[in-house]
């Protein structure tokens, strides 16, 4: 385990191969944005949630529990806890909407993320960005924590922080990049 910051921890938690066998099962995993919008189960109303605040135009499949990959939700699931555990202490919930996302340098779809920060008022405490296929140029993640900190994360790495910190994906110029992304739950916050 890496701490960039109090504030911000990286961490080894998948192989190269376990990786591509992920990013392979998402033709099994669900369907896209596209196929997902018609299907009430996967519309989250605004008010529940803003995690594609900076989230738009981009490939992305929804990732539920399933037998054939509940092996990996296992394995970050258990990473989160421990780095909770040991640097955060927030209550635990378990994990929530996790997601696999793509950035391209493809004209029809979104290159990069904004700076943006996640809706802590539904219980999302950590961010969980883990990097399953690098840009061959660009999308790099970065973290503002005061300063703009630039997060090298190389493929089966995983960077959590907590979720009131702005964080972005810069435009990807050559390649793709794909990210597995989810959030550690605690209890809503009543504002």
């Amino acid at each position: 385990m890496i701490e960039i910051s109090e504030s911000v921890i990286v961490t080894k938690v998948f192989s190269e191969s376990e990786c591509f066998k992920i990013i392979d099962s998402k033709d099994e995993l669900h369907k896209s944005v596209e196929e997902l919008q018609n299907n009430e189960k996967y519309n989250i109303p605004p008010d529940e949630s803003n995690y594609t605040f900076g989230h738009i135009n981009f490939p992305y499949w929804h990732v539920e529990s399933s037998d054939q990959n509940e092996w990996f939700i296992k394995k970050l699931r258990e990473c989160v806890t421990e780095i909770n555990d040991k640097f955060f202490k927030f209550k635990n919930n378990g994990l929530w909407n996790m997601g696999m996302y793509e950035y391209s340098n493809n004209p029809d779809h979104n290159n990069s993320c904004s700076w943006h920060f996640d809706d802590m008022s539904r219980g999302k405490r950590l961010g969980c960005s883990t990097t399953l296929h690098n840009a061959i140029e660009g999308g790099e993640f970065e973290i503002f924590n005061g300063e703009k900190v630039f997060i090298d994360l190389k493929v089966g790495e995983v960077v959590v922080f907590p979720t009131w910190l702005f964080h972005r994906v810069k435009p990807v110029l050559k390649g793709k990049r794909l990210s597995l992304i989810t959030w550690m739950k605690g209890d809503p916050i009543d504002f």
